[in-house]
């Protein structure tokens, strides 16, 4: 990750020969572990190139279903059926890379940091509420994280003999999920495979719409699958919507 932060700064540094903006596309496997790379490479990138400081630079994410990057056979340690953008077509790849969604979050996280006397303007309305996906089935109150957490302060000695303040935090989670749980996971499996974005909470997709550049047109294509109940099939995927 190190080393595509790096060249991303040095392709966002100002140029006065540069004709293009700088612009990373991340395309990440449509796996948990490929949503949570995307997540830490999205955040590191606008922690490094801010999108305020640098007008030059944007960050892109695109997506391919697991459906469309299947191994076909047993191939370089990977078994037949495993999923990854190295078993993608190079049609495939082509069409996620030209649909690439311009990332949403980080002007919003900059904009929410800056003081009240800024005169950059406020930030945009999320485009998803976890409300829309609750009345989509796509996730419920106890799976959106029906948890409470409370924090306390308390004293404690260190080591030179003062005081320093301490938090312990508790968290407390409801016993057990209500009977629809399953099925609004089984939804939002087949919606976020449709999509390409991996494994994901409700509270998890909420995040992945509204930053990752997703628009109504892909939630269309994802509703279709979690309707539909087949995710993936042919005509499916992320790079398709308009």
């Amino acid at each position: 990750m190190e080393e595509l932060v790096k060249a991303a700064e040095r392709a966002a540094a100002p140029n006065e020969g540069k004709e293009k903006p700088a612009a990373v596309v991340l395309l990440l496997d449509p796996d948990a572990p490929g949503r949570v790379a995307r997540g830490e490479i999205s955040r590191e990138l606008l922690r490094r190139i801010p999108p305020k400081d640098n007008p030059s630079f944007a960050l892109y994410h695109a997506f391919i279903p697991p459906a469309k990057c299947r191994a076909a056979k047993d191939v370089g340690g990977k078994s037949a059926g495993d999923t990854g953008v190295e078993h993608a077509s190079p049609g495939t790849v082509l069409a996620a890379l030209r649909s690439a969604r311009r990332h949403r979050g980080g002007e919003t996280e900059k904009r929410e940091s800056s003081p009240p006397s800024s005169p950059d303007p406020p930030p945009a309305a999320p485009l998803f509420s976890m409300g829309e996906l609750e009345r989509a089935r796509l996730a419920t109150s106890f799976d959106a994280g029906s948890q409470q957490t409370m924090q306390k302060k308390t004293k404690k000695g260190n080591e030179a003999g003062g005081e320093e303040e301490a938090t312990l935090t508790t968290t407390t989670t409801t016993a057990s999920p209500p009977p629809s749980t399953q099925k609004t996971s089984d939804r939002r499996k087949r919606f976020c495979d449709a999509l390409g974005l991996g494994p994901c909470t409700g509270a998890q997709l909420l995040k992945a719409l509204n930053e990752w550049g997703l628009t109504r047109g892909d939630w269309e294509v994802g509703m279709r699958a979690a309707e539909a109940g087949e995710a993936g099939e042919e005509g499916g995927g992320v790079f398709l919507s308009e």
